[in-house]
């Protein structure tokens, strides 16, 4: 598995809640992937969670490292804004299709240093396998008194939420290549 780079205060165990989901698809590539997650305004289309995608200054459609833009995410019946700001953006690389593609954000929302501050670090891998298939991986360590909460709802909401997101991704990408 490569590695992923956790930010100090981050590092799962260590975070208040952690959220690790991962799927693996047959007869797919990283390439046929990657636009998938890389381009914030398809995600609403499968995954209904998450809405109001905008992009701060001249940035976007496409994620990139620097790349700021905000989202609302619905959890519990409840919608919450989030400011998120890319830290690590690797597409695949088609001449080099063992290197996985990576994914990261940090998001925020509240003030710092207040008790409504919740901080999150998201990471998504793409990797090819062997025999045609996909890994798709994602993990979220959360911080800040709202993810105390989310880390005590039993199942966790974070795990739910980031396996709807898999599967919905996981079958527009099979509509969209099926032919």
């Amino acid at each position: 598995m490569p590695r992923i780079y956790w930010p100090a205060g981050f590092v799962p165990g260590f975070a208040d809640n952690f959220a690790s989901n991962e799927i693996v698809m047959k007869t797919m590539t990283a390439d046929q992937a990657w636009p998938w997650l890389a381009t914030p305004e398809r995600w609403p289309g499968y995954f209904p969670s998450l809405s109001a995608i905008a992009f701060w200054r001249n940035d976007g459609p496409l994620l990139t490292e620097g790349v700021c833009f905000d989202f609302t995410v619905k959890v519990g019946g409840k919608a919450y804004p989030m400011h998120n700001r890319i830290l690590e953006c690797v597409p695949p690389l088609p001449s080099d299709p063992t290197r996985p593609a990576r994914l990261a954000w940090h998001s925020w929302r509240g003030e710092e240093n207040t008790p409504e501050r919740f901080e999150v670090h998201h990471i998504w891998l793409m990797q090819n396998l062997e025999g045609g298939r996909l890994s798709i991986l994602t993990q979220e360590t959360q911080i800040g008194r709202a993810a105390v909460e989310l880390a005590n709802t039993h199942p966790n909401a974070m795990v739910m939420m980031h396996q709807a997101w898999l599967e919905a991704m996981a079958a527009a990408i099979r509509q969209a290549t099926a032919g």
